[in-house]
């Protein structure tokens, strides 16, 4: 079991990490080329390439948002490691983290003196943590407009017609998209440190330095495109 929420946490990571990258790729491309009408020609003039990759990126990030909260029992999810760190607490307690990290200390004296700093999870914590992520799911319109994208769009063809698609995405919210991918980054981050470090989730934090380095790395691709007039 102990290996089991570290696979689970590990899987989430890959689905926010997916998530981030795709949605930061896509934002600052489109940032940059509605600023150099260069650039913009340039790409118009491989339109069919470039549709693909800016189609892919997002269709990249909408199925991550769906996998990573799927009802499905069968799934990857979220509420699946909810449910299991719930079902499994005493796995968080102190004792638990210092045989996790005693191979990283070089005395017993310093792994005690990390260890003793933890933070413990008392029962009922997950389910709390859950609780608190779906109020800003709900908050920011994830069942009403992003998770029927995801299954009647993205992952299932149960909408086809043009316009039909264009009046569901006309209900998206670019600033909520942003914060729905943020929120996977932070919850898959803080429950690796919890589990890792001993450290209490904080699902306000903004120490989310990947977003920072796709942007760069988007910024660079761009620059380095030998477009002229």
């Amino acid at each position: 079991m102990n290996g089991l929420i570290k696979e689970e946490i590990e899987i989430l990571r890959k689905e926010a990490d997916a998530a981030v990258q795709a949605y930061y790729s896509l934002k600052t491309a489109h940032e940059l080329l509605s600023n150099d009408n260069r650039l913009f020609k340039g790409i118009q003039a491989n339109s069919y390439f470039w549709a693909t990759v800016f189609h892919g990126l997002q269709t990249v990030y909408f199925l991550s948002l769906r996998k990573f909260y799927d009802p499905n029992n069968r799934s990857h999810r979220f509420e699946k490691l909810i449910k299991l760190c719930e079902s499994q607490i005493g796995l968080f307690s102190k004792e638990s983290l210092a045989k996790r990290r005693e191979k990283d200390f070089s005395s017993r004296e310093a792994l005690n003196s990390y260890v003793r700093k933890a933070f413990v999870p008392q029962k009922g914590f997950f389910d709390n943590f859950k609780l608190r992520v779906y109020k800003e799911l709900e908050n920011l319109n994830f069942k009403e407009v992003y998770q029927k994208i995801t299954d009647k769009v993205i992952a299932h063809n149960e909408v086809a017609q043009r316009d039909e698609i264009e009046s569901l995405f006309e209900e998206t919210n670019p600033t909520q998209v942003e914060q729905i991918i943020l929120l996977m980054e932070r919850i898959s981050t803080e429950l690796w440190s919890l589990w890792m470090n001993g450290h209490e989730p904080i699902l306000k934090t903004n120490n989310l330095p990947l977003s920072e380095l796709v942007i760069k790395d988007t910024r660079k691709v761009f620059a380095d495109l030998s477009y002229t007039d």
